[in-house]
C-alpha cells in the first residue's frame, strides 16, 4: 500500500516532513499514510531528558490523521522491522551532524527506498536512482517520494535493487566508506 514511515529522532527534519506531507505529498498520492514511529521512549535517557523539547512536533503529527500520518508507539526491533518491510518509502532529509544514519541502512536492508537529501551521510546510504533518490531540493524530495507511493513498477524495482546491493554491507564496508 502506498505507506510511508519515519524511524528517527523527531528533531531531524519531521516538522519540516509533516509540511511536506499535508502540503503536497499526500495530495498528490491519494491515501498514502506516513507512519511515525519517534517516540522519546525510543531513545532511553536520552530522549527523557529531551521528551518536552520533542513533543510539540510529535503532538502535531498526532493530530494529522485525517492528512494520513498515524503515529505509533515504540516497537521492539523485530517488530518494527515488520512494519518497515511493509512501507515502501523512508522519506528523510537529514541532519547535518549525521555520520551513519542506521534508519537509512536498516529500510534500504528489508528493500525499502529511500529519499533523502545531501544532508549529513544519508546520502551515501543510498544509490540514486536505484535504490531511493537523492534529491536536490524540496521539489524533487516531494516528486520522488510521490513516485514511490504511487508508481508500483518503480517501486518494485528500487526495492529489489535496495535488497540486492545494500543488505550485504557490513561493518567493514562502512568503515571504509566512513574513511574515504
Amino acid at each position: 500500500p502506498p505507506r510511508a514511515m519515519f524511524i528517527a529522532n523527531p528533531m531531524r527534519s519531521l516538522e519540516w516532513l509533516l509540511d511536506l506531507w499535508t502540503g503536497r505529498i499526500r495530495p498528490a498520492a491519494g491515501g498514502a499514510e506516513l507512519h511515525v514511529f519517534s517516540d522519546p521512549a525510543t531513545y532511553g535517557a536520552f530522549g527523557a531528558t529531551r521528551a518536552r523539547r520533542w513533543a510539540p512536533v510529535l503532538e502535531r503529527a498526532a493530530g494529522l490523521a485525517d492528512a494520513g500520518v498515524v503515529v505509533h508507539e515504540p516497537l521492539p526491533k523485530a517488530a518494527l522491522a515488520k512494519e518497515l518491510a511493509r512501507t515502501r518509502v523512508l522519506p528523510y532529509r537529514g541532519t547535518t551532524g549525521e555520520t551513519f544514519c542506521l534508519a537509512v541502512g536498516e529500510a534500504q536492508a528489508v528493500g525499502v527506498p529511500a529519499v533523502v537529501k545531501d544532508v549529513g551521510c544519508v546520502a551515501e546510504r543510498v544509490i540514486d536512482g536505484e535504490t531511493g533518490f537523492v534529491a536536490a531540493d524540496d521539489v524533487a524530495f516531494v516528486d520522488a517520494t510521490v513516485a514511490l507511493l504511487t508508481d508500483d513498477a518503480l517501486w518494485r524495482r528500487q526495492s529489489r535493487a535496495a535488497v540486492a546491493r545494500q543488505r550485504g554491507w557490513g561493518w567493514d564496508d562502512a568503515a571504509t566508506r566512513f574513511e574515504e
